[in-house]
């Protein structure tokens, strides 16, 4: 299809046409033929690229304009639009340079483009270059889910959300973890460093609980029990798990069957 204003069209291809001709060009012209060559021409200033990037993407985000000036001035990236970051990262022509480069500079806006399902280049790249302190609390959160849905997760990212889950705040990604049958022996032995004791009934119930695990639960199941909360009927339970548990050591059942309560030996007996 031919365009209507053919000198328009080769001055917005020209790589030697200014930027202020660029701009006029823009405001004056809605020739779908004439945008893409301006969202293609180096010289097209950094605000119409953004404006074009809704109908032509793939050629404004491929301007080497852009991607320099953001190389140069990383504080410039924030006009970029949630909308228009959304739309980069779902398109799969979109280049993963250029959001490799976006997310080391401003990762925060562009995980909260994201929805639950994260893109694989993202998992990939966390897994190599992030660290326990870069993850805050909603990007643990949203990379957990992403895990609930998919399962799909490198272990050591699994492992990162494990121990960043033990601190107070982010316990109930701990507790997610320990409830999920995917997890692993070695995730719910990171999660062990925890004295939350709803974590460890969680844990004992686990099919993938290891041996050194309900060793450590059975012998401090009553002091990780708060004090106001200290009950045998929360550390009876618990030692039910463990006891039940096929994998629970024979030197933990012959320690539990002296224990002083004659239903935990019963239990012992019975297993």
């Amino acid at each position: 299809m031919k365009s209507d204003d053919p000198t328009s069209l080769r001055e917005a291809l020209d790589k030697n046409t200014s930027s202020d001709r660029l701009r006029e060009l823009f405001c004056t012209n809605r020739d779908p033929q004439i945008e893409q060559a301006i969202a293609q021409n180096p010289n097209t200033p950094p605000h119409i690229l953004e404006a074009l990037s809704y109908s032509h993407p793939i050629e404004a985000i491929n301007n080497s304009s852009l991607l320099l000036l953001f190389s140069k001035k990383p504080e410039s990236i924030k006009p970029i639009t949630l909308c228009v970051l959304r739309f980069f990262i779902k398109n799969p022509q979109t280049p993963i340079s250029f959001l490799e480069w976006f997310l080391s500079n401003d990762s925060r806006r562009l995980i909260s483009a994201h929805s639950w399902q994260l893109p694989n280049w993202f998992l990939n790249y966390i897994s190599h270059d992030f660290s326990l302190e870069e993850l805050n609390h909603a990007l643990t959160s949203r990379i957990y889910f992403h895990h609930l849905r998919n399962h799909d997760l490198p272990e050591n990212i699994i492992e990162l959300l494990a121990n960043i889950s033990l601190s107070k705040k982010t316990i109930g990604i701990g507790r997610l973890l320990a409830k999920d049958s995917y997890t692993s022996s070695n995730i719910l032995d990171i999660l062990m460093q925890s004295k939350d004791y709803k974590l460890r009934y969680l844990i004992a119930q686990h099919p993938n609980a290891s041996p050194m695990a309900l060793t450590k639960i059975a012998a401090e199941s009553n002091e990780i029990i708060p004090q106001e909360k200290r009950s045998e009927y929360i550390r009876i339970p618990l030692l039910q798990f463990v006891i039940k548990h096929p994998n629970c050591p024979n030197s933990v059942l012959k320690i539990l069957a002296q224990d002083w309560n004659k239903t935990v030996r019963k239990w012992v007996i019975e297993s």
